[in-house]
């Protein structure tokens, strides 16, 4: 699915780079919480040591306490490079679930359209026009649409006019633009398929991010002002462009989700700054200044615009599966943006900050009684194992010293978590005591009924759909 329809990458790239890789493929890797499932024990007592007791069970040959599955899926989603592989099953189950889904057609959505002045009769699609329109719609666009934790892709066209279309996307795990949702309108003009379909970026305050190298803003390819896309494949940048007998609606999809909100240093992604051409630095190299600073530009953009302030004010026709984005990748966010903070400049901390604690206020917001209570009873569990850990812990080391061995020398390891244990306790607890206030917090919002804003928002809407 990764992988470009119809002309394939060679319809995207500049004369100077003929053969960029394609997208790498997206298959789930084993978590570590599921290798551990079927590891050998990982502290046997040495040979002749007397197994020790707990509970009637035998310590010295078999595994730990095994670790909840519920519970592995939140304490492991610390390492950012398995985050998306821990909720990926759990991520597509989420957002199939919605009423509208990934794909699908709504009402008035050519009229909010930046694209809405080609109203008029003589943009109307012709009948062969009408008639690749819906082929895309009805087979290529919706058996190719990723979805995944690690990227997605959303598209609505008009019931009415599906000329008009808006795909969401979700930027590439891993790089300045993980996470967030991007919003771009489409049209197709009525000489489609002989010239490409027309695309802008219309995030919200999307100009509000500035590229350090030129007019772009997001990317050296999202204008910030005019929101123009550049690719060749549109016609806006130099290189092979449309191919009618090959090119599609989601070879122009999947080129700006893969070739632009997919590139981990957006400032090469400048013509002739080595990211099209192939001779940006490699991403563990060392970067100069301009790159790093236009990273922590995206970094913040991406935080502040296309989570929070989506969050805040979902696009309409969007609302529900981006909620679902947002609420199932909380965790995976919360780490990534934390990263993002420590690792950066003193300037993008104090930048974050703030954007952090209304994040942690809207993921509440978000949570449902059910959701609340569900976390609730995970961070209980959490509490639980620890305490099993280092009791099954303390006796492997008592039981080793029983035996006349030195546990430092015999198992280092379980030494040390053992000692790990008090503080990794206290943790839990005080995970605890947040859920416990967090559902508390849910309840009281569900009674006091929607906020005064909320209800006039949804007023306005009626009135709109009357």
């Amino acid at each position: 699915k990764s992988g470009l329809a119809g002309g394939g990458m060679e319809n995207l790239m500049s004369p100077a780079m003929p053969s960029m890789p394609a997208p790498p493929p997206l298959v789930r890797a084993r978590s570590s919480a599921e290798k551990a499932a079927t590891a050998e024990p990982i502290w046997p007592l040495p040979g002749g040591v007397a197994e020790s007791k707990m509970g009637g069970a035998s310590l010295g040959t078999g595994p730990p306490p095994p670790m909840p599955p519920t519970i592995r899926r939140q304490t492991t989603a610390g390492a950012l490079a398995n985050s998306c592989d821990n909720i990926w099953d759990y991520y597509k189950e989420v957002i199939e679930d919605c009423e509208e889904g990934q794909f699908c057609g709504i009402e008035g959505l050519a009229g909010r359209s930046c694209y809405a002045s080609r109203l008029s009769s003589s943009d109307e699609a012709s009948g062969d026009t009408m008639k690749r329109i819906m082929k895309e719609l009805r087979t290529e666009l919706p058996r190719n649409l990723e979805l995944s934790a690690r990227a997605s892709m959303f598209l609505r066209f008009d019931e009415d006019k599906p000329q008009f279309m808006q795909v969401m996307l979700t930027g590439v795990e891993g790089t300045p633009y993980s996470s967030g949702c991007f919003v771009f309108d489409i049209f197709v003009p009525n000489d489609y398929p002989a010239t490409s379909c027309l695309v802008t970026h219309t995030t919200k305050n999307a100009g509000m991010v500035s590229a350090n190298n030129g007019p772009g803003g997001f990317s050296p390819n999202l204008h910030k002002d005019s929101g123009k896309v550049c690719l060749s494949l549109l016609g806006t940048w130099d290189g092979p462009g449309w191919d009618p007998a090959s090119s599609s609606i989601y070879q122009v999809v999947s080129s700006i989700l893969w070739c632009i909100l997919g590139a981990m240093h957006p400032y090469y992604m400048e013509p002739d700054f080595g990211g099209w051409e192939g001779t940006a630095p490699a991403d563990d190299e060392e970067h100069d200044p301009e790159v790093i600073e236009y990273d922590e530009e995206v970094y913040f953009g991406t935080a502040k615009w296309a989570i929070l302030e989506q969050m805040k004010h979902p696009p309409e026709g969007f609302e529900e599966v981006m909620r679902a984005h947002f609420r199932t990748k909380k965790h995976v966010i919360l780490k990534q943006i934390q990263a993002w903070a420590e690792n950066g400049s003193e300037d993008l901390r104090a930048r974050l900050e703030p954007v952090v604690e209304e994040l942690q206020l809207e993921f509440r917001n978000l949570l449902t009684e059910e959701q609340a209570e569900e976390e609730l009873r995970i961070a209980l569990q959490e509490v639980e194992f620890v305490t099993q850990k280092m009791a099954y812990l303390r006796a492997k080391v008592d039981g080793c010293r029983a035996a006349g061995r030195d546990p430092s020398s015999e198992m280092p390891k379980a030494l040390q978590r053992l000692g790990m244990g008090p503080r990794l306790l206290r943790r839990a607890k005080e995970r605890v005591r947040d859920k416990t206030e967090q559902l508390e917090d849910v309840r009281r919002r569900i009674a006091a009924g929607p906020s005064p804003l909320a209800a006039v928002e949804a007023e306005a809407a009626e009135d709109v759909v009357d």
